[in-house]
């Protein structure tokens, strides 16, 4: 004989146990005392099973020993600048928050990477007076990099203009000339009209001039362009080493044919500005 045995708990916990004769291949057949057991055992195990609702187990990998997100941070919002002077600006911006987990920010400047902090604000140093520069910042996680934030443009403040004085024109040769002058800040240098360059220092060479011409050049203040000195230059002709002792030669011919007296008086006098002359060619670095 075949018994079904089904076990059940109710709402409160109680468990039982269904029989169901199934099969009976003889009717006469009855439950033996092994059957029970096996019917009694069924029932005291099933009174030790605990019924829950079953419960999602999460499993998270930690690289960092700290929460992290698994994609690159959001890019940083509410970039603004504050405390602009002539040579450098101080930016903020909101932290990023929540599952971004930023370790770092990188600051860049007109596209160029200037300085990496872990607080969201930073001073941008080494700037020029009265330029205009584009800033950024980006998030730095675990993962990577996030897009840059939207841009912001700055303009630093402008150095009071200083007119340039007492203009100096040294060692001009037959392609070169140097020039020197007084005054504080930046400066454009212009050579005929046509502007060059702007610099910080109080002097600017030129080179590549054309031999025995003539040029303008001006000196203007970077921060204010009604402030300038305007100066013209000629550059040399090339003297070659072979005219120099050429010169020497006649001038010892001629004072041999003087008299004694007068040749010795001419003979200084011719070296004396021979002298001079040769002086002034090393001075010009012509030889």
């Amino acid at each position: 004989m075949t018994f079904l045995v089904a076990v059940y708990a109710d709402n409160e916990g109680e468990t039982g146990i269904i029989l169901d004769q199934e099969i009976m291949e003889d009717p006469t057949e009855k439950i033996t005392e092994e059957t029970k057991e096996v019917i009694e055992e069924s029932i005291e195990e099933t009174r030790h099973i605990e019924i829950t609702e079953p419960q999602e187990v999460i499993v998270k990998e930690d690289y960092t020993l700290q929460e992290v997100s698994d994609t690159i941070p959001m890019r940083p919002l509410n970039l603004k600048y504050n405390n602009v002077t002539k040579n450098s600006v101080s930016i903020v911006w909101d932290d990023n928050t929540g599952y971004d987990k930023v370790t770092s920010y990188n600051v860049y400047v007109n596209g160029n990477k200037v300085g990496n902090t872990k607080v969201s604000e930073y001073t941008i140093i080494n700037l020029l007076p009265g330029r205009t520069y584009e800033i950024t910042v980006t998030a730095i996680n675990y993962y990577g990099e996030s897009l840059e934030s939207e841009p912001i443009t700055v303009t630093t403040k402008k150095l009071q203009g200083v007119a340039p004085t007492n203009l100096r024109l040294n060692n001009v040769t037959e392609n070169s000339a140097f020039i020197s002058w007084e005054g504080e800040g930046l400066y454009n240098v212009y050579l005929n009209g046509n502007f060059i360059g702007t610099t910080p220092k109080n002097n600017y060479q030129f080179n590549n001039l054309n031999e025995n011409d003539i040029y303008e050049i001006t000196i203007e203040s970077y921060n204010d362009t009604n402030l300038y000195e305007t100066v013209q230059i000629k550059t040399g002709q090339a003297i070659q080493q072979e005219d120099v002792l050429e010169i020497i030669n006649a001038g010892f011919d001629y004072i041999s044919a003087m008299w004694p007296y007068t040749a010795v008086i001419a003979g200084l006098i011719i070296a004396f500005a021979i002298a001079s002359m040769i002086l002034g060619l090393f001075e010009n670095g012509v030889i």
